[in-house]
Formats: structure tokens, sequence, C-alpha cells
């Protein structure tokens, strides 16, 4: 899986920021990198070949709390754009802390999740409970269930025209924005 994890980075584009954050029952911030070079693609590839496992605990809600409160400090420095979240996890949430599941993160950043950040959600090995993954795919999380580690590259395909408004006659060009296709 770190492997495949490495693989994503050269799908990423030049000049996005990515944190990294490690977690079980604590959260480790692996890295907080700005793709402009070949040597941060290095470092990133290699913070997600050191990722371990630690213990066999799994703050789940927790950490997504926590990873969403700083997307969403991160989308209010940036007003005009989106932040992208990738959440990849191999187990079901085990803490089970009061009040904190599903539902209260949909209460909490569902607004958010609908508008300003993209929300994308890799099982490894498993898959959430149907109604856990029901009410989060209502609110914008995309899911995806992967069994092997070859899937674990969420698939978007996307284009982007080379002008916002077209006149007849002009010529446009179609930039491929797609991630985890080849």
């Amino acid at each position: 899986v770190q492997q495949r994890l490495a693989t994503l980075v050269d799908f990423l584009p030049d000049g996005v920021r990515v944190i990294v954050t490690q977690f079980d029952t604590e959260e480790k911030q692996l890295g907080d990198l700005t793709l402009s070079s070949p040597a941060e693609r290095e470092k990133l590839k290699q913070a997600f070949l050191s990722l371990t496992n630690r213990n066999n605990g799994t703050y789940l809600w927790r950490t997504a709390k926590s990873q969403l409160k700083l997307a969403t400090e991160l989308a209010a420095k940036a007003p005009e754009s989106r932040v992208r979240m990738l959440l990849y996890t191999d187990g079901e949430d085990n803490e089970n802390a009061a009040g904190l599941n599903h539902e209260s993160i949909i209460r909490e950043f569902g607004d958010r999740i609908a508008t300003r950040i993209q929300w994308d959600w890799v099982t490894l090995g498993y898959d959430l409970k149907p109604v856990e993954k029901q009410a989060l795919a209502n609110t914008g999380v995309n899911i995806t269930k992967a069994l092997d580690p070859t899937e674990i590259i969420p698939v978007i395909a996307g284009f982007r025209l080379s002008a916002v408004e077209q006149t007849a006659g002009q010529s446009i060009t179609l930039f491929n924005e797609s991630v985890g296709i080849n």
C-alpha cells in the first residue's frame, strides 16, 4: 500500500500543497510539502513509504474531524479555490467516542464538504457501514472501496477548456485534469 500511495505522487499537479498525516490512536504529520520540484516529490514519496502500523487502534472520526478542521482553515485562506482531502484507512473506528461519528462530522462540516472541500475516502480491505457510507456520499464524499493496492488512487475524469467563454469559430483546447487515469 505504501508503494501505491507513493505512485500517487506522480499524478498530482505541480504546485499542489500536500499534507500527509498518519493516524491510529494518535495523529502524526509526516509532511507538509508544495510540489514545486522533483526533490519535493521525492520527499512526499518517502513520507508515504515511511508509513508504518504503529498499533492496532483507529481513531477514524477524531482524525476525520481534525483534518476537516485543517481543510477548513486552508480553504478560508484561499477562498477562490477548493481543498481536496484524501483519506485512506484500513480499519473502522474503534475509539467509539460518544458523539463522535459520521453524523457529527456531517453536522459540523457538511456545508463545507459540499462547497469548499472535495473529500475522497478510500477504504483499504474493508467497507464502511452502509448507513455511514450513504450519509457521507449524500454529503458529497467520494467513497472508494479498494480491495487491492492498485485500486487506491481515486479515479476522477476531468477536463478544462482553454477559454472561459467561447465564440463561434474559435479554436479551443481541452486540458486533461484527470486523476488516476493512465
